[in-house]
């Protein structure tokens, strides 16, 4: 009769699963290229395979790779020891060299630092025109505001003067030409309007010089803030 039963796996020893510190063959869990990846982190790692493998033959393998790395970094220092001993040797004439390198280069130096004052002079100059067109312009505008307070203070004079002098000599008293145009008539007015007509010109006129004036104290508390900009 035919045997059904499929042939056995070969057994593997705990040496060849978890590793042998005395012999010289590598686990199947232990992968050397684990090491070279960038996001490599040793608590994972060792947290990871303490699962299914002892500590002792964790331990060992990683001391064995420790020695296999130093003697590969030994070997690879011993490799070129003897060419950076006898580079010395090979620097001929360098003195000679390093002076054919320093002459242009501070020539090099010396026209950098010549355009560096150049252009902070440059620098200085465009601020200070800036600095001065700014200082222009505020002047001229407190100029004008000065100008501005001139003609209201020339108009407050000249409604000043427009006031009725001869309010208090009774009703006969005949209306200023201003009191004409405000009220729009130029006839005579019979006597007892003539007393309301001179108060009420008296109190447009007065509306207008207190306007005039809140308009000057305006234009002067300005005037007088830039005027402590500039300073």
């Amino acid at each position: 009769m035919l045997d059904l039963h499929s042939p056995s796996l070969p057994s593997r020893s705990a040496a060849e699963l978890f590793g042998d510190p005395s012999g010289d063959s590598e686990p199947l869990w232990f992968k050397k290229s684990s090491f070279l990846r960038p996001d490599f982190d040793p608590e994972s790692y060792i947290a990871d395979l303490r699962s299914f493998v002892p500590l002792e033959s964790l331990g060992a393998e990683l001391r064995s790779h420790l020695a296999a790395l130093k003697s590969e970094l030994v070997e690879l220092i011993n490799r070129d020891y003897a060419d950076f001993v006898s580079l010395s040797t090979r620097l001929v004439d360098v003195d000679s060299s390093v002076a054919r390198m320093r002459a242009p280069l501070a020539e090099f130096r010396d026209k950098v630092a010549s355009l560096r004052t150049v252009l902070d002079n440059s620098l200085l100059s465009l601020r200070g025109g800036l600095h001065q067109r700014a200082e222009a312009s505020a002047a001229r505008e407190i100029l004008e505001r000065l100008l501005d307070t001139f003609h209201v203070v020339s108009k407050v004079e000249k409604l000043i003067k427009e006031l009725p002098s001869t309010l208090s000599h009774g009703s006969g008293v005949e209306i200023d030409h201003v009191e004409k145009n405000i009220l729009g008539s130029e006839s005579s007015l019979h006597p007892a309007e003539n007393g309301t007509n001179l108060g009420l010109t008296q109190s447009i006129l007065l509306e207008r010089i207190a306007s005039e004036m809140n308009r000057i104290k305006f234009s002067f508390s300005n005037a007088k803030y830039r005027i402590y900009l500039l300073l």
